[in-house]
């Protein structure tokens, strides 16, 4: 088992089926340093990470590397098009209380 933090157009629930359908959903959010025009950033430096980005904690029922390919496959929001993404581990916390370390695609 896997745990993502999905957002924008990811956070969509027939998108996430398109990962997998078996999976547990909970809303949540990260804190992050910006997201202007579809550009996210996460500092190192949690001092630079003061806005909030709310999106969707997903724990899938495969491997991390099959979600990836997953997610770099769906073609509609653009993901297979881009020469690089990037996959990192930050903290996601659910709207109701928890905190997961969780990957996130950008």
């Amino acid at each position: 088992m896997v745990i993502f933090f999905l957002y924008n157009h990811f956070a969509n629930i027939e998108v996430i089926k398109q990962i997998n359908t078996n999976y547990e959903i909970n809303d949540g959010y990260i804190i992050m340093q910006s997201y202007d025009d579809n550009v996210l950033k996460i500092s190192d430096k949690t001092v630079h990470n003061n806005k909030i980005l709310h999106g969707k904690i997903v724990k899938f029922n495969m491997n991390f590397n099959d979600v990836v390919n997953k997610i770099t496959e769906i073609e509609e929001y653009g993901c297979k098009h881009k020469s690089t993404n990037e996959v990192h581990a930050i903290w996601a916390v659910k709207s109701f209380g928890g905190v997961y370390k969780a990957y996130i695609m950008y």
